[in-house]
Formats: C-alpha cells, structure tokens, sequence
C-alpha cells in the first residue's frame, strides 16, 4: 500500500495507475479527486484537485514527480505496478494524474464508503456533489479539513507548503519551478 505520512505537505502528488489510458476524459481542472483504500480499509482517505492528466514512461514519472510518486524510489514503484500489469512491467507507460494541494486524514477521521459502492471499481467514480451519495462524501471532506484546520491552530502547529519567495527548487539539468511538475509533462 502507498503510504506518505500525514505530516508531509506535497504541492501536487502524481495519482498514477498502471494503464495509460486516462480514467476520465472530460474532468475540467480543479475537480476534487479523492483518495479512497482498498480493502480491507475500504475508507476516503484523502484528496487533490485535478490539474492535467499525460501518459509517460514510467522513468519520466519518477524523473519528473520523485517521492510525490507516493513512494521512496523508482524501484520501489516499479514493483508497486509489475502486479498490476499483464506480462510484467519495465519502463512502459503509466498514466500520470496530477493532483494539486492534496490532503490526508488522520487515520480517525478517514470517512466510510458510501453503502452503494462497489469493491470491484479499480478505475474510479464520480459522483454529483448535488446528489445524495455525492453530498453526503463531500460533506464528510468538508467536515474533515475543517477540523485539521482548527487541530493546527488549536497545537500551534505551523504547517509550511512552500516559501512563497522561493520560485525555484535544487539545481539538476534545468531549474524547476516549485509546484511546476504538471507543466514539464
């Protein structure tokens, strides 16, 4: 299972899956996309908000969003997706959905399937935030990041995503900019 620890504050995670073919293709840019276990968990443990989806060589990928892969190293995402690819799996495409400010639950707060959901989904579902199933889930994301809100402010905690001065991460090849990786895609 990918884990990332609740206290690290990515500006954008790569939500992959090992098909390239993209999950949705009409999702417009900041559609919330929510991150929901699998069995025996079976519970939304998070988010983000869609930027852009691309296909990429599975080395790109990480070349491109590193830890925000949802794992420590290459290797250790290439045996997250040999499993779930037919034949094996070397360098070959994923699919790369970008998600902007995501956000994790603490383990307590994670909010339960809705009843009509189906174990057998492995591609995703949407749902109309205006329709009961759909209001009752965004209810509950709403609910959660409010608390986590009030928990920082009630620990003193400060929470830093980014310098905002700061324009540009370590020096490599070029100079990214910070929060810029769905763009090199």
């Amino acid at each position: 299972m990918v884990q990332i620890p609740i206290r690290i504050r990515p500006d954008e995670v790569n939500f992959w899956q090992p098909s390239a073919t993209p999950p949705f293709t009409t999702a417009p840019v900041g559609l919330p996309f929510l991150f929901k276990l699998k069995r025996p968990f079976n519970h939304i443990a998070g988010g983000g908000f869609f930027v852009t989806y691309s296909r990429l060589p599975l080395s790109l990928a990480w070349e491109v969003f590193g830890q925000k892969n949802g794992c420590r190293s290459l290797d250790e995402l290439q045996k997250l997706i040999s499993p779930l690819v037919a034949g094996g799996f070397r360098d070959g495409e994923i699919g790369c959905t970008v998600l902007a400010n995501p956000f994790f639950f603490e383990e307590s707060a994670w909010i339960k399937d809705p009843t009509g959901w189906s174990s057998n989904i492995v591609r995703g579902k949407m749902y109309d935030s205006s329709e009961d199933d759909g209001r009752k889930i965004w209810s509950g994301v709403q609910s959660c990041l409010s608390s986590q809100q009030f928990d920082l402010q009630q620990t003193g905690e400060t929470v830093i995503a980014a310098d905002p001065n700061e324009k540009y991460g370590s020096p490599i090849s070029v100079r990214p900019r910070i929060g810029q990786s769905s763009f090199r895609v």
